[in-house]
């Protein structure tokens, strides 16, 4: 009786300490969070070599490649999927579970037995344990309906690795093009914003010299105010190249993900005449951008992952079979036999497995309806991507002949011009300094 008080007393008192050890919700601190900003925002762009001479545009690539936050979130997703494939690998192995023990008590775990036909107790009280017991056993199972499974979990995690790899090629070819476009656009921005400013100046002067002409009635006014508005419409063109040039380096730094306002020199190539034909027709690129487009690969193994998963819930129907061994020890020295080895077989068939079968088939039908989608809706994604693919080949195809037939009608107009220029440098130097102000303005605008 007294042992029942003690327990109750314990209980309680357990009961206490775990409710006075309940967890509730603690918010982060004002603190906390401005040590993790700073912290975050030092990871962003630490451990990057500094930048020491102009960047071309393959460093650029390999700056953007190396430390570009969406290139290496792709790499985390893969190192992910390369995660749960080994822990897939180590599911196919059987399961080992090691025990060791010590049981103890203060008195014999001592019975006797009563002789019912004769209604008299056998013999006095006997056990067949020592107080103190010491126990060890290490067992072995393996599960074929398991195994079967996690072979095919396995399967779909080495898809989902080869998958993961081709959205990861995918970001890299879309990081590459950006920096390729935002290179030449820094560049281009670099020869000619000086130029720009150069122009937009010479601009203003004309169109203030124009109004002058204007106030003091020494051209007609339909021919000031077409001059003045032609003059208008040049400097908001200039206006318009200059905010689009004026973003295009800190684009660059942004896809190096460099620290924002950090300062970097670019190394212009040099301008060399090039051949804007393609060598390749338009059947030769659409095969060539079909076998190599990441998103079509990703299909195919999404096709075989849904497959897969029809496959896993087939197996689920299937009663479990369970080989098992293990290895025992035992210090009671009443035992006969202190150590021994036991191996077995167990099938499983729980009493619920109509219920489960039921869901299994269920299951079944809804991956292979999702599996068929593999084979023909899957398929119809990629049917859906090839015409979008060849659409978008014709119309880089022409808009490469654009800029061809643009580059031949400009090509003479750029010489005209150097020409023109040249021409008017040397007239100018040779011109009369006593010339009437007037006509020098009028033929300056």
């Amino acid at each position: 009786m007294r042992s029942i008080y003690v327990l109750s007393a314990a209980a309680l008192l357990g009961a206490s300490v775990l409710g006075g050890c309940a967890i509730h919700p603690t918010p982060l601190t004002d603190a906390e969070l401005s040590t993790a900003a700073s912290a975050n925002a030092g990871n962003v762009t630490s451990d990057q070599e500094p930048i020491g001479k102009a960047v071309s545009l393959y460093e650029a690539m390999a700056r953007a490649l190396k430390y570009n936050l969406d290139h290496r979130v792709e790499e985390a997703e893969a190192a992910v999927r390369f995660a749960e494939l080994d822990l897939a690998h180590f599911s196919l192995l059987p399961n080992a579970v090691a025990n060791s023990g010590y049981a103890g008590r203060d008195n014999y775990n001592a019975s006797s037995s009563f002789n019912i036909p004769e209604q008299r107790q056998n013999f006095g009280e006997s056990t067949s344990q020592e107080k103190r017991v010491k126990s060890a056993d290490i067992g072995f199972s393996w599960n074929v309906l398991d195994f079967g499974l996690s072979y095919v979990r396995a399967r779909q995690s080495a898809d989902k690795v080869l998958a993961q790899e081709e959205m990861r090629r995918k970001v890299i070819h879309r990081v590459v093009e950006d920096v390729r476009t935002a290179y030449w656009r820094a560049v281009s921005a670099e020869r000619l914003m000086n130029r720009l400013v150069t122009l937009e100046g010479e601009t203003k002067k004309a169109l203030e010299e124009t109004r002058t002409l204007y106030k003091e009635r020494e051209t007609s006014p339909i021919t000031a105010l077409t001059y003045e508005r032609e003059l208008v419409e040049i400097k908001q063109k200039i206006a318009e190249i200059q905010r689009e040039l004026n973003t295009a380096k800190a684009q660059l730094a942004a896809l190096m993900n460099l620290k924002p306002g950090a300062t970097f020199k670019i190394a212009g190539a040099s301008r060399q005449p090039g051949s804007l034909t393609l060598k390749a027709g338009l059947d030769d690129m659409m095969s060539t951008a079909i076998y190599n487009r990441p998103e079509l690969r990703e299909v195919e193994y999404q096709k075989r992952i849904n497959v897969h998963e029809a496959d896993a819930a087939l197996l689920e129907m299937l009663p479990g079979l369970q080989i098992y061994a293990g290895s025992n020890y035992d210090s009671n020295k009443f035992l006969l036999n202190s150590d021994w080895t036991e191996l077995g077989r167990q099938g499983e068939l729980e009493p619920a497995q109509g219920l489960r079968l039921s869901g299994a088939r269920r299951r079944y039908r809804c991956a292979r309806r999702h599996a068929e989608p593999a084979l023909a809706g899957v398929d119809h994604g990629g049917d859906d991507t090839s015409p979008r693919l060849a659409h978008s080949l014709h119309a880089c195809e022409e808009g490469t002949a654009d800029c061809r037939r643009i580059s031949r009608r400009t090509a003479p107009l750029a010489r005209s011009d150097a020409h023109r220029s040249g021409r008017r440098s040397h007239q100018q130097a040779n011109a009369d300094p006593r010339g009437d102000e007037h006509t020098g303005r009028r033929g300056k605008v």
